[in-house]
C-alpha cells in the first residue's frame, strides 16, 4: 500500500513539473524525523511556489487527510505571511485564518472535528482584539473571513442548478487512476467564493481526505464555468459557499 501511495506521489511530482509549477516532496517517519525511506513514512511535505513570490507548505498524513496549509515568503519557510489552515484527524478544517509577517492577522475561525465553527478571534498583529465564543449558539461553519453577506435571499448556484452539476461532474471529473486502484475514496468538501460575476475564488479545503483527491476537488472547482451569484434585493452579492464532492469506486 506504501509502495503505492509512493508512486502516487512520485507521479505528482512529474505532473508538477510538467506543468511548470515544480512541487518539492519531503517525507518523515512517526516522530517527524526525516526518511528517505518511504516503508517508514508517516507524514509528508509538499513546497510549491504560488503565483507571485510566495510559496505554499502542504503538511499531509502519507495516506490520509492534509495537517495543515500555510504560505511562507521563502522556501526555506522563515516567515509565515498569507492563508494558514490547520486540519482534524477527521479531515474537517479546526483552524483557518492569516498570518502577516509570522503574527496572526485579522479573523480567524476555529472548528470542531465535525465541521462545525466553535470560536471566532480576530487578531492585530498577533493579539487578540476580539473574540467571540460560537459553541452553544448553533452556528454553521462559515468562511474564514469577511462574513459579509452569507446570508442572502437568493443562494449562489450552479448554472443549470443540481442536474447540470451533476453533469459537468459526470463530463469532467478525473478519478485518479492510482487512488481508483488503491481503493482511496472519501468526500471532499471545497470552501470557496462566489463573487459577483459568478467565478469562485479564494478556493480551500473544508474537509481533506487525500492528497490525489483534494488535488482534484480543488481543480473542480477552479476550473468550473461561471455561477449564478447570489442576490440580495435584486443586486448580486459575494457569497461563501461549500460543496462536496465524493469519490467512490463502487
Amino acid at each position: 500500500m506504501k509502495k503505492l501511495i509512493f508512486l502516487i506521489l512520485a507521479m505528482q511530482v512529474a505532473q508538477s513539473l510538467s506543468a511548470q509549477r515544480k512541487a518539492v516532496f519531503t517525507f518523515f517517519d512517526g516522530d517527524w524525523n526525516r526518511t528517505e525511506d518511504t516503508n517508514k513514512a508517516k507524514y509528508f511535505k509538499r513546497l510549491q511556489k504560488q503565483d507571485g513570490k510566495k510559496w505554499q507548505l502542504d503538511y499531509y498524513n502519507f495516506a490520509g487527510p492534509m495537517i495543515k496549509t500555510e504560505t511562507v515568503t521563502d522556501k526555506n519557510a522563515t516567515t509565515k505571511d498569507g492563508r494558514y489552515a490547520s486540519y482534524h484527524p477527521s479531515g474537517y478544517v479546526d483552524s483557518a485564518g492569516e498570518f502577516v509577517n509570522n503574527k496572526p492577522h485579522g479573523e480567524w475561525s476555529y472548528y470542531n472535528d465535525k465541521g462545525k465553527a466553535i470560536f471566532r478571534k480576530t487578531y492585530q498583529n498577533g493579539t487578540v482584539v476580539n473574540s467571540n465564543d460560537l459553541s452553544g449558539d448553533g452556528v454553521q461553519p462559515v468562511a474564514d473571513s469577511a462574513r459579509d453577506n452569507l446570508i442572502v435571499e437568493k443562494p449562489s448556484e450552479f448554472n443549470g442548478g443540481r442536474k447540470e452539476w451533476a453533469m459537468y461532474l459526470n463530463r469532467n471529473l478525473r478519478y485518479p487512476p492510482e487512488a481508483m486502484s488503491a481503493r482511496i475514496m472519501g468526500d471532499v468538501v471545497v470552501m470557496f467564493w462566489i463573487d459577483t460575476d459568478g467565478k469562485a475564488k479564494d478556493i480551500n479545503l473544508y474537509k481533506s481526505v487525500q492528497v490525489l483527491l483534494d488535488g482534484e476537488a480543488l481543480r473542480l472547482i477552479t476550473d468550473s464555468p461561471a455561477w449564478n451569484a447570489a442576490e440580495n434585493n435584486g443586486k448580486k452579492v459575494r457569497s461563501f459557499k461549500r460543496q462536496g464532492i465524493t469519490f467512490r469506486t463502487e
